[in-house]
């Protein structure tokens, strides 16, 4: 044999003895993730810009969808007065540990199975219909008051929605 083709050779041996490894442990398996169910909900058909622009008390409001419709932004054409919406479909233990994570919840009653307001990030979260909404809404200078209004509006409106 010529000499490059003895080193060719030793190469492929070398890589061969790689790949088999060498007669250790083989590794542990990794963990499996849980992945969030996909889900066919779309924010934007079950909470029409109409109803949110209503919401904000404003005449019309643009729609900006992300996430494949389940994060949705609306704003007007000036964009100071938004609103954003999210949901998710999930466990109730996962909605009750996700409150865990803000510091002063307050609760609002009679909007789904359970609803926390957060006058902090002005984040209305809410649990029904196996569903998580979260709507943050922004009206400049509005009080936290109004600003709860709009966002239980919107979350009502939605449950109300996904139950058909």
């Amino acid at each position: 044999m010529k000499k490059w083709q003895l080193s060719i050779l030793a190469l492929m041996s070398a890589a061969v003895m790689l790949l088999a490894g060498c007669g250790g442990e083989e590794p542990e398996p990794a963990p499996e993730v849980s992945v969030p169910p996909v889900i066919d909900v779309d924010v934007s058909q079950l909470l029409p810009a109409e109803e949110v622009a209503s919401a904000l008390g404003v005449e019309a409001v643009t729609v900006q969808i992300y996430e494949d419709g389940l994060w949705v932004h609306y704003a007007t054409e000036d964009n100071l007065t938004t609103a954003d919406v999210h949901i998710d479909k999930c466990e109730r233990e996962y909605f009750d540990m996700l409150l865990t994570q803000y510091t002063e919840l307050q609760e609002a009653p009679n909007l789904g199975e359970a609803a926390q307001w957060s006058p902090e990030t002005k984040e209305l979260l809410a649990y029904g219909q196996a569903y998580m909404v979260v709507v943050v809404s922004d009206i400049p200078e509005a009080s936290d008051d109004t600003l709860l209004v709009a966002s239980r509006q919107m979350v009502a409106l939605l449950l109300e929605n996904l139950a058909d």
